[in-house]
Parts: structure tokens; C-alpha cells; sequence
């Protein structure tokens, strides 16, 4: 697999509902996105949803918008519907799925890709995506 986003998350506000054995998270956030295709800022209404379920586990649907520039340095939007779920162990794997402006980046349309979701190092949110 090959790394195409290394994409840092800050969560700006978390809106949440506890129901009859199931809680519905609303994540907000902003970042940025490094990488060898892609490098530029999440542009505002960035949302992750997380529904957690004493019966089924975990779901995540995140959905964001980013502006900046592709690898030839032409300017460039991404957009990025991001599935997954939560493993007994805590992982987080996602099936991302990716519509760009980019010519440069159109072939990543059409690619099963492959994502993962963990605090680093660094102490932030990574999401990276891999094709």
C-alpha cells in the first residue's frame, strides 16, 4: 500500500445524544493535509458522525472538503466521504472514497482505497489514506 494523504485532524466541537442503548457523536474539526499528491487546509464544515451502539459497536462517517494544491502546484479542491468502524482493540479502519477537481488527481476516483485513523506521536488525530 501506498500513503496518498497523511491528513491532521483538530477537533473544534463535539455535539453529542445519549439514547436507549446508543450514543450519536457530531465531531467538528479542522486540519491540514500533507503528502506527496495532495498538500492544503480542511475548509470549514468538516463533520465526523459517530454512532456507537451497546449491540453493534462502532460506525464513523466523516465527510470534508480541502483546498490546495495537487502535486504539479496547480490549485486544486478534494472531497472526502470517509466510512468506518471500530474494532474490539480500539482500531479504526476506514473505506474512503475521493471526488477532486484535480486532472492530476482524478485517478484516485476510481481506486479502492484504504484508511486508518489513530492518535501518533505528534499527540494529534491522523487519518491516512492508502491506495
Amino acid at each position: 500500500m501506498e500513503e496518498i494523504f497523511n491528513i491532521i485532524i483538530e477537533i473544534t466541537s463535539v455535539n453529542e445524544v445519549n439514547g436507549n442503548g446508543a450514543t450519536v457523536k457530531m465531531i467538528s474539526f479542522k486540519g491540514r493535509c500533507q503528502g506527496r499528491y495532495f498538500n492544503g487546509e480542511i475548509m470549514d464544515g468538516g463533520v465526523d458522525t459517530q454512532f456507537i451502539s451497546e449491540k453493534e459497536g462502532g460506525n464513523v462517517s466523516a465527510r470534508y472538503m480541502m483546498k490546495g494544491v495537487d502535486n504539479k502546484l496547480n490549485p486544486c479542491k478534494v472531497f472526502i466521504e470517509n466510512e468506518g468502524a471500530v474494532n474490539s482493540q480500539g482500531d479504526m479502519k476506514t473505506i474512503p472514497r475521493i471526488v477532486t477537481d484535480s486532472a492530476e488527481l482524478s485517478w484516485l476516483q476510481d481506486k479502492n482505497l484504504y484508511g486508518s485513523v489513530a492518535v501518533e506521536n505528534d499527540n494529534k488525530l491522523h487519518v491516512r489514506i492508502y491506495v
